[in-house]
C-alpha cells in the first residue's frame, strides 16, 4: 500500500466485456483477505486502473479495440498518483 509501481502490457481482447486482465489478492489465509483488479475492462469496453493506498483509486481510460494488439502502461507514486 502506498508504494510507487508501474507495469505494461500487451492485450489483444476478441471481444471487450467486463474482465479482469490483472488482479491481484492477499493470501486466502490471514484475518483480512483482499483482491483488486489493478487492470481490467468494464462492460462498456474501456479500459480501468485501479489500486490501493488506504482507499480505491480508479482511472478510467479509452475503449479497447477488439482483435488488435494494445500497449497498456500504469504507473503508481504518492506523488502523482495513478497514471
Amino acid at each position: 500500500s502506498g508504494q510507487p509501481y508501474s507495469f505494461s502490457i500487451w492485450i489483444r481482447p476478441e471481444q471487450t466485456q467486463s474482465s479482469a486482465i490483472l488482479h491481484v489478492a492477499s493470501p486466502s489465509v490471514g484475518p483480512l483477505p483482499w483482491c483488486l483488479t489493478f487492470l481490467g475492462i468494464t462492460h462498456t469496453g474501456h479500459l480501468l486502473a485501479q489500486s490501493w493506498s488506504g482507499n480505491v483509486e480508479a482511472v478510467l481510460g479509452p475503449v479497447v479495440p477488439q482483435s488488435n494488439w494494445t500497449h497498456v502502461a500504469i504507473t503508481y507514486s504518492d506523488s502523482t498518483g495513478l497514471r
